[in-house]
């Protein structure tokens, strides 16, 4: 055995030096005349073009590499230690991480309704009101992707980005909320604005030199900020203050698009799921601090906020509008995001065996905003 072992092993550096020599010679006949041998073409489902400029038509429906930089530098989420379980990604949804970090690549699809939006973005005007796009269709058909694909422009072309990706979870599945410090009676989602402040600082530290203050703002007798300042001193303050964070961000906000206005910077914002902030109700119980699991009886129900009673719900509505310059607005309707009572999940698989109805949800955008949204 020992012998046949050793035979075996000579033959395989036999077979070895022999291709080396193979190889050898190829890359000597390839570069006798002082030219390398050109790189092999990509597979027929990918593209070398990672520049989400120079993506065409011609290149819709194959996968490009995503640069890991721009992965890591908006995800994953900066959560508190305590909401370990919660991982969430600035960047794509987190099914979309999981099978990155399985794969050992960061990949994306160019998709038609992508392509559709980078040509308007390239013929946009931005000395004109903001244009505000919205995309529509069903579960898994792939709108948050899009949206990650537009962040990849976006953040090429040196646009500050608002990535609103979880705005769904703000409204369900919050982490801990406190009543308003800027106007009584609203509630402030403070490690949810502290969480998006970090991120934000971040994304777009080196976005924001010409960005100024255009008043005075003032939390406490040490917390102030003079017109005039950076921007940045308005991030800082919400990462560093978790009480302030949530004002902070509607700071942010409202200086943003002064900002765009006066020419400053370009601004891109992404909402998934923005039909969330159109609905009657949301599950932010204002009598408690944190998120609690259902089911829930009448009495906690009676409880639930509005959406104009969170304050960041309300500032995030006024980036919606389009009322200020150099910006691009883009936005997803979604179906999941819709609130409304059904069966626990350990006896909601009954009720779907029961009910032989089809689903007459419409995914359609003014079904999903009402006449408000619309």
């Amino acid at each position: 055995i020992i012998s046949n072992c050793r035979q075996s092993l000579s033959h395989l550096e036999q077979v070895q030096k022999l291709g080396a020599a193979r190889r050898f010679c190829s890359t000597n006949a390839g570069t006798e005349n002082g030219a390398e041998a050109p790189p092999p073409p990509p597979p027929l489902h990918r593209t070398n073009e990672s520049l989400v400029r120079n993506h065409t038509t011609s290149l819709k429906g194959k996968f490009f590499t995503v640069d890991p930089k721009i992965v890591n530098l908006f995800g994953p989420e900066m959560y508190p230690r305590k909401y370990v379980t919660r991982t969430r990604n600035y960047f794509a949804p987190t099914s979309w991480s999981d099978r990155n970090k399985c794969l050992g690549e960061s990949c994306l699809m160019i998709r038609e309704p992508a392509l559709d939006i980078l040509n308007c973005l390239k013929q946009t005007n931005f000395e004109a009101p903001a244009v505000r796009y919205v995309l529509h269709g069903r579960h898994g058909y792939g709108k948050s992707l899009t949206l990650s694909h537009l962040m990849c422009y976006g953040h090429q072309e040196n646009f500050i980005i608002m990535p609103f990706l979880h705005i769904d979870a703000w409204s369900k599945k919050y982490y801990e909320i406190a009543p308003s410090t800027f106007k009584p009676g609203r509630i402030d989602h403070i490690t949810n604005a502290n969480i998006f402040l970090k991120h934000f600082r971040q994304a777009n530290s080196n976005k924001l030199s010409k960005c100024v203050t255009h008043r005075d703002y003032s939390w406490s007798a040490r917390d102030k900020i003079s017109a005039g300042s950076n921007l940045s001193e308005v991030v800082e303050l919400g990462c560093d203050r978790l009480n302030f964070a949530s004002d902070a961000l509607n700071v942010l906000i409202r200086e943003l698009k002064l900002n765009c206005k006066a020419g400053n910077c370009k601004m891109m914002v992404l909402v998934d799921g923005v039909n969330t902030l159109f609905q009657d109700s949301t599950l932010v119980n204002k009598e408690t601090t944190t998120y609690k699991h259902g089911p829930y009886d009448e009495q906690y129900t009676s409880k639930f906020a509005k959406v104009e009673e969170c304050s960041n719900f309300v500032g995030i509505l006024k980036l919606l509008k389009n009322d200020y310059k150099n910006a691009a607005i883009i936005t997803t309707v979604r179906t999941e995001n819709i609130i409304g009572w059904h069966d626990p999940s350990y006896k909601s698989y009954k009720t779907r065996a029961k009910d032989t109805r089809p689903d007459t949800t419409s995914h359609l955008p003014f079904a999903l905003l009402g006449e408000k949204g619309w």
